[in-house]
């Protein structure tokens, strides 16, 4: 109770000298002390509301991003014109098309010489090397079934409009993939959570798109050629050298999602 009463003397006397201070200027001198006083107030209330208006322009440049990066991943592509499935086809037997070069050349970095893995001993092959071999081997025989397993959870139970494979429970016939090139950019062990990180550019064509696995490469009958377009591949590797290796992808996306990584704009999924 002494305290306040003592608070309240204490600005009553703050007051009063203010108020002798202004009775003893001169009119001039009253004048500058309001006009500087309104002056600070004025900077004040400039300074706030440019602090307003720049976390509006962060919020609203991080929607713009968010926005962005999801319009990337969605990116709309011509409807080339499907050929018809061929679901019973045998491509091991298919003569025309392994006259195409179906199997998979692997380097390092963008400009690495290439390589058949195949030719390889298997007992050499690191984790995603024999990734991406069991990979093919996947789409030429048509092994849908397999084909959710090779996915995380977390990518499977990310929302499908911001991940470039929308339906990772699609069903499709034998791909006759060709010119594959498989680059490898860079491999980061995480020792703490033992697992490996990879992370690689992904090239191949495919005859006579049935667009059931991807819809969004096809023929051109203009060059009169099948288009290809690169997908960036992110693998995790569990228990990496162990018994129980399994290599799973953690994401994939075209390249021009991945410019949009590399300039910060990150999906929710990251």
């Amino acid at each position: 109770m002494k305290k306040d009463v003592k608070t309240k003397k204490e600005s009553a006397s703050s007051k009063k000298t203010k108020k002798e201070m202004l009775s003893s200027m001169s009119q001039k001198q009253r004048k500058m002390y309001y006009l500087k006083k309104t002056c600070i107030i004025i900077l004040i209330a400039f300074a706030v509301l440019a602090a307003i208006l720049l976390a509006i322009k962060f919020l609203f440049e991080k929607e713009t991003e968010e926005k962005s990066i999801i319009s990337q991943i969605q990116e709309q592509y011509p409807t080339y014109t499907p050929f018809e499935a061929e679901w019973d086809v045998d491509l091991s037997q298919d003569t025309e098309y392994l006259s195409r070069y179906p199997y998979v050349m692997y380097g390092i970095d963008e400009s690495g010489s290439l390589y058949a893995l195949e030719d390889e001993n298997a007992s050499n092959l690191h984790e995603g090397q024999k990734f991406f071999l069991d990979y093919f081997k996947m789409l030429k025989e048509g092994n849908y079934e397999k084909y959710p397993c090779l996915f995380t959870e977390t990518y499977k139970n990310t929302d499908p409009s911001k991940r470039f494979e929308k339906n990772v429970e699609r069903v499709f016939p034998p791909q006759r993939v060709y010119d594959i090139e498989v680059r490898e950019l860079g491999r980061f062990k995480d020792t703490d959570k033992n697992v490996l990180n990879g992370v690689y550019k992904v090239t191949y064509k495919i005859n006579k798109n049935s667009n059931l696995f991807r819809s969004d490469i096809g023929w051109d009958p203009v060059n009169e050629t099948d288009i290809m377009r690169p997908l960036i591949f992110e693998l995790i590797t569990e228990n990496p050298g162990g018994k129980n290796e399994k290599t799973y992808i953690s994401n994939v996306y075209t390249e021009t999602t991945a410019e949009a990584y590399a300039r910060g704009n990150v999906p929710s999924e990251e």
